[in-house]
């Protein structure tokens, strides 16, 4: 083995090892077309760059300062997405409406980052949770 090999691994853990999957974000316009982001519990941090928890490197147009947050709620078992207000300096939209006050986010909706969009997908919703 080369030792170079690129590997994948969870840097948040909960006292299982294990940071359950609770939704997706999947690429549906832009360079990266078909690739999926795994969204976790509690806040998910999203902007260009190694800290956040959504990284599109990819994507020059989106901020190196964080763009926005997608925050899951365990309690009401929904989603959030809320802009990075004072941090990052781009616009983003919700179903093609710039969003500048979190909001709750369904199935199927377009989330657009810089020049990327994103189709949400929940796993945990009213139907299911861990």
């Amino acid at each position: 083995s080369s030792g170079n090999m690129s590997v994948t691994v969870a840097l948040d853990q909960t006292e299982t090892g294990i940071n359950p999957v609770r939704g997706w974000l999947v690429v549906t316009e832009g360079e990266k077309k078909g690739t999926s982001f795994v969204i976790h519990g509690e806040q998910n941090s999203i902007g260009r760059g190694q800290n956040f928890d959504l990284n599109l490197y990819f994507d020059k147009a989106v901020s190196s300062d964080g763009n926005a947050v997608i925050a899951y709620d365990s309690q009401s078992r929904k989603f959030f997405l809320s802009p990075a207000l004072g941090k990052g300096k781009n616009n983003i939209y919700r179903n093609d409406s710039i969003l500048l006050m979190p909001a709750e986010l369904s199935d199927y909706d377009k989330i657009t980052f810089g020049t990327t969009a994103f189709v949400f997908r929940s796993f945990c919703n009213e139907s299911f949770t861990y």
